[in-house]
């Protein structure tokens, strides 16, 4: 586990609009920041996926993760606690 930077859950309206999203089929362009293992963030990434699922883990990879493919298909997966915002488009 990251113990530098723990996971810090999210507010519930952001899990809702989240869990909508992926109900109703609708795509997100996300903004998030990646943490390296030592903490250390990146510059804010723009992605825009058709999410899946939301999904928690426990043991090395603590937290809940949105999980959905880009454009080309490749699997994603963002922790949520990463996500600056996000639009539902």
């Amino acid at each position: 586990m990251n113990h530098s930077n723990p996971y810090q859950p999210v507010s519930c309206t952001m899990h809702s609009e989240l869990e909508l999203a992926i109900m109703h089929g609708k795509y997100l362009i996300v903004y998030y920041t990646e943490t390296d293992k030592k903490g250390v963030e990146s510059k804010e990434q723009i992605i825009e996926i058709e999410p899946r699922d939301v999904i928690s883990r426990g043991h090395d990879e603590k937290g809940e993760f949105l999980a959905g493919s880009d454009k080309s298909g490749k699997l994603v997966e963002i922790r949520l606690d990463h996500i600056n915002r996000f639009l539902i488009i």
